[in-house]
């Protein structure tokens, strides 16, 4: 109700108040910040997480590049002998076999480096000999069913390709697509008349809910692809909506199955979409080495993949996104693997996935620098005011007549009820109440005096009626 009489144009004593309010908190708020933030130079937090950064390319060039990339290829078995469809997976070579993934060695695809001001660091930040393993593999998403729900594959890393079919005991299990459920969502908004008549109308509206909700039936170790923007909404214009906008946006635009409520007042349905898996990652210790890979876990963060997960502040090892109408028949899977130590996981770990190591010292100092000459020139606010408030309730300083300057007259209007309320005695009373003894007041103004000779009407009381003759002497 604040925020919203604050935006009424035309009310300049509710906007002045607002703005009072707002200095109020905002003042002191940002002279704590920039206090904050200056003594945060204590510590050159982007300092150390780029030497970090640099070590980690060190060790990467010295000890780590040679033996991961002494191989030109690196295999990922993956097989779903307990599900209908085999998630889709392409037929093997050998039924019963593991399919085989071959992943080429190589600095493709290229990550590059998105600091703002990693080109001026001495020397500039750089990611140069890169290498990872990549692949890009179709599977066969017209296999899929709809009465299994999801569909998990066991994945494994070998340096070369089994011989005998064998599947690695060390492996993991990676979700191919999962069902999810987006529920229809009520809700109605108030709208005020335009004609100020103080009526309003009720409308009702129904869609589906946010589609970040998906990334809650994610597993833990993945993401969703990116942030989805809001799809095109199949809802007509008009008043009241119905629930079949929700099933018109279910099917359209989300590619889902609609499910009706199961019953009862006040139940909707929903919508049921698949999340498919679009990206694999993994990162092993060291290099290559004996025919065996170990998924590393910890360095540089917890975490078996290559995605960093803001949420859990790890790696995750695979990214989702929504079937589209173009994965009805076949959908592309990209798969990789990287050293732990490739200077891109430190990176991403040091820069909590943004790319960006922070702020310099010089922008620190500047930024609460100007923190707290902002959060100072607030508070003085509170300064005038309390200057202004005293000089309009002091009689000897107030003015006779309302100030040209804006806030002069605002605190003019604002203690009017001080000076003019029903317990302030008149001017004239108190000018009475303040003549010396024996000295009477003059007659009111229009009012003859009294005749020569005779004494003044008692203090206090009314003077006789024009044209009657004066009270007996003594009376």
């Amino acid at each position: 109700g604040g925020g919203r009489g604050c935006a009424v144009a035309g009310h300049p004593f509710v906007a002045f108040t607002c703005f009072m309010l707002f200095t109020l908190l905002a003042g002191p708020a940002l002279i704590i910040a920039g206090g904050v933030t200056l003594a945060s130079l204590r510590t050159d937090v982007r300092g150390l997480a780029i030497a970090d950064f640099r070590k980690s390319v060190q060790g990467w060039e010295s000890d780590y590049l040679k033996g991961f990339s002494s191989r030109g290829s690196l295999y990922v078995l993956a097989k779903a002998d307990n599900t209908q469809d085999r998630c889709g997976l392409p037929d093997p070579e050998v039924p019963g076999r593991p399919v085989i993934f071959n992943l080429t060695g190589g600095a493709m695809p290229l990550d590059t480096m998105t600091d703002a001001r990693a080109a001026e660091e001495d020397p500039p930040l750089m990611l140069s000999n890169q290498h990872k393993f990549f692949n890009a593999s179709l599977l066969k998403s017209s296999r899929w069913t709809t009465n299994e729900p999801e569909c998990s594959m066991q994945v494994a890393l070998s340096t070369s390709p089994p011989v005998d079919g064998t599947f690695p005991n060390s492996h993991l299990e990676v979700p191919v697509y999962r069902s999810a459920p987006l529920r229809c969502m009520r809700i109605e908004k108030t709208e005020e008349s335009s004609q100020r008549s103080g009526q309003s109308t009720t409308r009702t509206t129904y869609k589906l809910e946010s589609l970040s909700k998906l990334a809650k039936h994610l597993p833990q170790n993945a993401i969703m692809s990116h942030a989805y923007a809001a799809l095109p909404s199949t809802q007509g214009s008009g008043g009241s909506q119905t629930e079949d906008t929700c099933a018109r946006q279910c099917s359209n635009d989300y590619y889902g199955t609609w499910i009706p409520a199961a019953g009862g007042q006040g139940s909707l349905g929903s919508c049921t979409v698949r999340l498919v898996l679009d990206d694999l990652c993994l990162k092993v210790k060291g290099g290559v080495g004996n025919g065996t890979l170990q998924v590393d876990n910890s360095y540089p963060a917890q975490g078996p993949g290559c995605f960093w997960n803001p949420p859990r502040s790890s790696f995750a090892s695979a990214r989702y996104s929504m079937e589209q109408g173009s994965d009805k028949q076949t959908h592309g899977v990209d798969f990789m693997v990287r050293s732990a130590h490739d200077p891109w996981l430190m990176y991403m770990a040091k820069t909590k996935g943004t790319g960006n190591f922070g702020m310099t010292q010089a922008q620190k100092f500047m930024m609460g620098l100007i923190l707290l000459i902002v959060g100072g020139l607030l508070c003085l606010c509170w300064v005038k005011v309390c200057y202004f408030g005293r000089k309009m309730l002091s009689p000897k300083s107030r003015p006779e007549e309302r100030p040209a300057g804006a806030m002069q007259g605002y605190y003019y209007d604002a203690t009017a009820r001080y000076y003019k309320g029903p317990q302030r005695r008149s001017a004239a009373s108190m000018a009475m109440q303040q003549m010396p003894m024996g000295m009477q007041p003059p007659a009111p103004y229009g009012q003859p005096p009294a005749p020569y000779g005779q004494p003044p009407a008692p203090y206090g009381q009314p003077p006789a009626p024009y044209g009657q003759p004066p009270a007996p002497y003594g009376q």
